[in-house]
């Protein structure tokens, strides 16, 4: 899918057919991780093969590093950024439960992609037979290549927006401290527009800007984290009242 956001959400379903059986944080952390490379770097191409090698060998670790930092490093940040209120949180589930969790979620994101991806030619010569290259076989490409992503993106994003954040690990979520907001959003435009301007693909435009702008996201994200740590807090509240 176009957005990678939009994977977390689909956490939530899973959550509630596994209940007790799997980490929610943990689920949402490696529904991201197959994406990890064209996140960090803004481009299209994967540098993650998705055989069972590149799964073993590469997602998982790459997932259990992920969920350490973000439960070590990004989780506080975030939760202040937001103004989110940990009460009430359960206990931290077992090692096996989270490794469980980190595993399904990676499968839950190429189940997604296996859905929303696929060769747009065999699909329209054998099942459709139509001339791939004919005035209604570029129309079903076009469909093929857009719908279904445009509609698992919506209803993931759906999902993420609306039913996730009230109820992950029964958090108290607070107004938005609007305050904390311009600093990083700039670092999140000018990341996203270096993204833009470096892996530009006239194309597939509408997938490169998605790109960029996750892309400009994920490094306003660990910027604020870094500035959250490795600035002092005294002179943070002197100094940067508008970015933390």
């Amino acid at each position: 899918m176009p957005f990678t956001v939009a994977h977390i959400g689909f956490s939530k379903p899973i959550k509630r057919l596994l209940k007790k059986h799997v980490d929610v944080e943990a689920l949402c952390v490696a529904s991201v991780v197959p994406d990890l490379d064209i996140v960090l770097t803004g481009s299209r191409f994967h540098m993650f093969s998705f055989t069972w090698t590149c799964i073993l060998f590469v997602l998982i670790p790459l997932s259990v590093l992920l969920y350490y930092i973000w439960r070590h490093f990004l989780k506080k940040p975030i939760f202040h950024y937001f103004n989110i209120e940990e009460a009430h949180i359960p206990p931290n589930n077992s090692k096996s439960v989270i490794l469980w969790s980190l595993i399904v979620g990676i499968f839950v994101h190429l189940g997604l992609d296996l859905i929303t991806h696929y060769n747009n030619y065999i699909v329209i010569t054998n099942v459709f037979h139509m001339d791939y290259y004919s005035k209604e076989g570029k129309v079903f490409d076009i469909i093929l290549l857009y719908i279904p992503q445009l509609i698992f993106s919506l209803w993931g994003l759906y999902l993420f927006f609306r039913l996730l954040p009230g109820s992950m690990c029964n958090l108290q979520i607070s107004s938005i401290n609007t305050t904390s907001l311009p600093f990083p959003v700039i670092i999140g435009l000018i990341a996203s527009s270096i993204s833009f301007f470096i892996f530009r693909e006239h194309s597939f435009f509408f997938d490169h800007i998605i790109l960029s702008a996750t892309c400009g996201a994920a490094y306003a994200i660990l910027f604020y984290a870094g500035l959250f740590y490795f600035v002092n807090e005294d002179f943070r509240n002197k100094y940067f009242k508008l970015i933390c």
